[in-house]
């Protein structure tokens, strides 16, 4: 019994974090309720890291630090909305990741899942974060691992913005718990 509770320990954490997440697509906005929107006047804690086109603006983004093992990580960050009217994220690309997917985490019946999810709104005059237990961007089977301290180009896509090109640096996480109790 101690085996397995040593086994699930070590396992549950790596499973969550790490799994690819389900791909089932949810074209619905009624999955955008749970977007954590917040006026442009958002500042955060610490050092502020950001790139912009004269519409939208990226702020903080990192790349989940993942063991060499690891066929996935997470990249979160903060998208800022400039603009009158509402934009749309509609896909990330990256030479570092087989393929690129934003997801959502979603609770129903009180069972937390990840999904993948066709575009992220950014309401006009508003930010989002992309953050762990939310909205973020998956980068699915890694072509290599990810070095700490590292940069991954990213690219963003919009509906109507031009593209927006990023290195990201790769850091450690909070941790597993930042996915606990999810379905995959």
């Amino acid at each position: 019994m101690q085996f397995k509770m040593m086994l699930l320990t070590l396992l549950l954490p790596v499973f969550f974090v790490l799994s690819a997440c389900e791909t089932k697509q949810h074209t619905e906005h009624s999955t955008q309720k749970k977007h954590s929107t917040m006026s442009d006047d958002h500042t955060t804690h610490g050092e502020s890291k950001s790139v912009s086109s004269q519409k939208i603006s990226i702020e903080n983004p990192w790349i989940r630090a993942v063991p060499p093992t690891s066929n996935n990580s997470a990249l979160y960050l903060i998208l800022h909305n400039h603009t009158d009217k509402d934009e749309t994220l509609i896909s990330a690309q990256s030479p570092i990741a087989v393929a690129v997917e934003l997801h959502n985490v979603i609770e129903q019946d009180g069972v937390f899942s990840m999904i993948a999810v066709p575009e992220i709104l950014i309401p006009a005059k508003s930010s989002i974060a992309l953050q762990p237990a939310n909205y973020h961007i998956m980068l699915i089977g890694l072509k290599e691992p990810l070095q700490e301290g590292s940069e991954v180009p990213v690219t963003f896509t919009f509906t109507h913005s031009s593209p927006l090109q990023r290195d990201v640096p790769v850091q450690k996480g909070a941790g597993a718990n930042d996915h606990h109790h999810m379905n995959h």
